[in-house]
């Protein structure tokens, strides 16, 4: 039996998310999971506050549309400089270096969102075609 949203399909892992709560749920938990991620490597790895925020994205484009994905980007953006800029937990950019970070992970982010939504629609529009 299947988790209601998660309806495997075609050799495919799973569909989108049908609800909307759904979606939203699951591109936040995208990025809860992207920050533990970072969390636990940030002792091991040279800084790189974005790295597992962007495969947070990338998930949230391709299954749970725009509008989620938009969330996971700002929530990403705020999650990374509360956590990992000084001072930490203030939503507080403090030199140009961290503003330029920040915008080159938002800007890479939404460019990725917009090629995984459409990407992801088009598939789904060749799933129901040859259904």
């Amino acid at each position: 039996m299947n988790a209601p949203g998660l309806q495997p399909r075609h050799g495919r892992l799973f569909e989108p998310f049908q609800s909307a709560l759904a979606r939203y749920g699951a591109a936040l938990a995208a990025v809860l999971i992207a920050l533990g991620a970072q969390l636990a490597v940030r002792s091991h790895i040279t800084p790189t506050p974005f790295l597992a925020f962007f495969a947070a994205a990338g998930f949230a484009a391709w299954y749970c549309g725009l509008g989620p994905t938009l969330l996971a980007i700002a929530a990403s953006d705020v999650l990374a400089v509360t956590c990992f800029f000084q001072p930490y937990g203030r939503l507080e950019l403090k030199s140009s270096g961290q503003a330029f970070l920040v915008a080159g992970f938002t800007l890479l982010a939404l460019g990725a969102a917009a090629f995984g939504e459409r990407a992801g629609r088009a598939f789904r529009q060749l799933d129901s075609a040859r259904a």
